[in-house]
């Protein structure tokens, strides 16, 4: 019954991110997933719990993903990026508590919730973690997907604006001329297959045993980490993986949403956190972009990209577009999603 239960609600989760792409629904994988589930679920349509246990899997899986990131090739250009990085990580950080103790202050939305809402991690993780500490994924959804279809809006004009006062793109930051380091390979042997994905299982599960909030998530991302740090034959997982295991995220989040927990959206009661969330987040990245431009020297457009609050793809493809060195942009937004999805969770573990 577990096979068949989970491959049920994976097979309507394929539809529905399906027709999420066909929508350009942001994080389509997620969304589609999410939205077309919960459609068929208030229609009526009685479908199946998801599986005990199949949360572990999911949140290891896309631990797995998440961890595999950090590999040789990428940590060679963080020599240039330190402050930067330690800018936005601690913007990121702060932010997360302080926009969230203000929010629960003066609407009464519950903490947990209001932290992981103004948190400006990626919405897969943001929401497993919403799962794991008995938050609103319903509302941690929609302050971020809200959030991000706003920046999507208001960045590109901005970007246009700043693109006629420094039109020439400078060249890049962190360019390693001269270094002889044989660039790194993925290992995808069957031995490396083995040691990832029983070490990623076995590290994530004992860091759920320990009640650690979303600790299949954590535990692998620290496995993948440390592993990649001390180069053992980990397995670098295939990017396509990416979108089955956040449709496996879209199932679990779907799994809790029935008529209840969708009430709040209903109301109007949700609009005060959800503005002052916004405001606290895109006013305070203008803040951030600027101590990049003037406390690490780089251009204005590039600040301005490494300060977005939008997701990871999405600002690295407009570096790319843009021409302004999407390799520490990208490893910008990379160390802020890292420091959240690490240090977030132990938080929660000593709050709740």
């Amino acid at each position: 019954m577990f096979i068949l239960e989970l491959a049920l609600l994976y097979g309507l989760g394929i539809i529905g991110s399906f027709l999420g792409r066909k929508a350009r629904l942001p994080a389509a994988p997620v969304l589609g997933t999410l939205i077309f589930l919960t459609i068929l679920r208030l229609s009526g349509l009685s479908l199946p719990n998801l599986p005990q246990g199949s949360v572990l899997i999911i949140q290891i899986a896309l631990g797995l993903m998440v961890g595999a990131r950090f590999n040789e090739e990428t940590s060679q250009p963080l020599k240039g990026i330190t402050k930067p990085a330690f800018i936005v990580s601690f913007w990121a950080l702060s932010l997360a508590f302080i926009s969230g103790y203000i929010i629960t202050s003066l609407t009464g939305l519950e903490l947990n919730t209001a932290i992981l809402s103004s948190s400006v991690g990626g919405l897969p993780e943001m929401t497993v973690l919403a799962v794991a500490t008995d938050a609103d994924p319903v509302v941690v959804i929609f302050f971020h997907i809200t959030r991000l279809m706003i920046t999507l809006m208001l960045f590109p004009p901005a970007l246009k604006l700043l693109k006629k006062k420094f039109p020439e793109p400078p060249p890049s930051q962190n360019e390693n001329k001269g270094d002889k380091r044989q660039p790194y390979k993925p290992n995808r042997s069957p031995g490396a297959i083995l040691y990832t994905i029983s070490g990623a299982a076995l590290i994530g599960y004992l860091a759920g045993l320990v009640q650690i909030p979303a600790g299949g998530l954590v535990g692998a991302i620290l496995f993948m980490v440390i592993s990649s740090r001390f180069r053992f034959p980990v397995f670098q997982p295939p990017h396509y993986l990416l979108n089955w295991f956040l449709i496996g995220v879209g199932v679990m989040i779907a799994d809790r949403i029935d008529v209840t927990s969708l009430a709040p959206l209903l109301s109007l009661q949700i609009l005060t956190p959800l503005i002052l969330s916004i405001t606290l987040i895109i006013g305070s990245s203008l803040f951030v972009a600027y101590l990049i431009h003037r406390f690490a020297g780089w251009d204005p457009i590039s600040a301005y990209l490494a300060a977005a609050p939008a997701g990871f793809t999405i600002m690295t493809a407009l570096a790319l577009q843009e021409n302004r060195n999407p390799v520490s942009i990208s490893l910008m937004h990379l160390s802020r999603l890292m420091v959240l999805k690490l240090i977030l969770p132990f938080v929660f573990m000593l709050l709740y």
